[in-house]
């Protein structure tokens, strides 16, 4: 479902994303994903977790430039979380994967 709702988004943009589009891509009924995702707030939570999720860090790379220019990508990821209403330590914290 996440999987979905992510390739509508990339191709469609996340305005038009609904429960609606996402049941009439599943062919499911919009109803059956109240029991997945509560509403689309809990969606857009499951697909900025899928998001983040695929990010990966290669810290066997050697450091090129300057500290600064390493901190960018991650202030503007913490710039994005907070924006989205996070807060700065929820915006830091690392969840433990289930295993």
């Amino acid at each position: 479902m996440l999987a979905c709702a992510l390739e509508i988004i990339d191709r469609e943009g996340v305005e038009k994303l609904s429960m609606r589009r996402l049941a009439r891509a599943l062919g499911h009924d919009p109803v059956s994903l109240y029991r997945y995702a509560t509403n689309k707030a809990a969606l857009h939570d499951g697909i900025a977790e899928t998001v983040l999720s695929r990010l990966s860090v290669d810290p066997t790379r050697p450091r090129l430039g300057s500290p600064a220019a390493h901190r960018r990508p991650l202030e503007a990821v913490l710039t994005l979380l907070t924006r989205a209403g996070f807060s700065g330590a929820d915006a830091l914290h690392s969840p433990k994967r289930a295993r």
